[in-house]
């Protein structure tokens, strides 16, 4: 996209803070759909990491990690329902 006249190219810090808090909700959302084997921990796990890393790449870490520390308490107290259904 070519930047002409006075309107700015750039994108906002906030609109990058949650574009990638988006993806991590809806990664977060999916994994409740995966079933836990080996393959679906390493893919969230590689998906967190390289969110992290983008985040980092683009001054949002902070923002980013909030986020992941909110839904990470959000699921440990979702974690005692899902343990009392395992056989």
């Amino acid at each position: 996209m070519v930047n002409s006249g006075k309107n700015s190219a750039l994108v906002h810090r906030s609109d990058i803070s949650d574009g990638i808090k988006a993806l991590y909700i809806s990664q977060s959302q999916m994994d409740h759909l995966l079933k836990e084997d080996s393959y679906s921990w390493g893919y969230k796990e590689g998906f967190e990491t390289a969110l992290l890393s983008l985040s980092q790449l683009l001054g949002v870490v902070d923002d980013f990690q909030r986020t992941q520390q909110m839904l990470n308490r959000l699921e440990s107290k979702r974690m005692p329902l899902v343990q009392g259904h395992s056989a």
